[in-house]
């Protein structure tokens, strides 16, 4: 889980009392060993995302990837999942897309990265954090153009949900009058 707070009230409403590992990019080698630890002693362990579906595009695809090693038997109970969502909300094109998942944060990596997309016919989504979404956009609307179809959706499945459409230079000037903190997901229109 990402933030405990928020699986801890779950499990309280529901008068769960199962002891909790928290598992994030900033814990991963000790919480394995952990994790790995449990499985040895016979132990069932459940890996739950606060916001999203596990495993897609966040640190939990290693205890996936570690218990496919070990043998232990693995099953998804899907939830919410903010990049279907957002590719369904932004009304573009659904038959077929491209998942990117965050894109690359040094400068060499996300030039090659963009320019690899520019002729992509396929619908792309993408996540982004809130530091990095300005510098992201930027680089969409240089390398795809401004003119490209976009939607920008934030916070997603949550309360505070949103969601901006029109295209990358119209979502640039949107997001910089509007700019608030969350998890973002961007849908960019494939190349015509």
């Amino acid at each position: 889980m990402e933030d405990a707070r928020v699986t801890r009230r779950l499990l309280a409403h529901y008068e769960i009392t199962t002891p909790l590992l928290r598992y994030d990019s900033l814990r991963i080698a000790p919480t394995l060993e952990e994790i790995e630890a449990q499985w040895g002693a016979g132990r069932s362990l459940a890996l739950v995302c606060d916001a999203g579906t596990p495993a897609l595009a966040d640190p939990g695809r290693s205890v996936i990837q570690r218990a496919h090693r070990l043998g232990v038997s693995v099953t998804v109970l899907p939830g919410a999942n903010a990049a279907l969502t957002a590719l369904v909300l932004s009304g573009l094109s659904s038959g077929q897309f491209v998942f990117l998942g965050f894109p690359p944060r040094t400068r060499a990596g996300s030039v090659l990265f963009f320019d690899a997309l520019r002729k992509e016919r396929h619908t792309l989504v993408l996540y982004e954090s809130y530091a990095y979404l300005t510098s992201t956009l930027n680089a969409l609307r240089e390398h795809l153009g401004a003119e490209r179809g976009a939607a920008l959706a934030c916070n997603l499945t949550k309360p505070d949900e949103a969601l901006v459409r029109g295209t990358l230079g119209e979502i640039c000037v949107q997001y910089a009058t509007r700019n608030r903190k969350g998890e973002y997901v961007l849908v960019i229109a494939g190349s015509a």
